[in-house]
């Protein structure tokens, strides 16, 4: 392997590892905005009751779930 093609693939890995990254981070911020969401609408006095109960439970999970795995990327990756 010649200096060249190992300078290029250090920099590729470079490019992989931002993209990574950044794409952690809008699963990140995404499951965060639905938890808020979610819980806005939940505390919001015009609201008695929530209609198709067991999806906003189910979605409120699956932010929940989204929203650990993506922090503990984060802390596994800075370890």
């Amino acid at each position: 392997m010649s200096e060249s093609d190992h300078d290029a693939m250090v920099r590729w890995q470079g490019y992989s590892r931002e993209q990574r990254s950044t794409v952690n981070s809008l699963f990140l911020t995404y499951a965060a905005a639905l938890l808020a969401l979610q819980s806005s609408i939940l505390l919001a006095k015009e609201i008695t009751r929530v209609d198709w109960r067991w999806f906003f439970v189910t979605a409120g999970g699956a932010a929940l779930l989204s929203l650990s795995a993506g922090c503990m990327i984060v802390v596994v990756r800075l370890g």
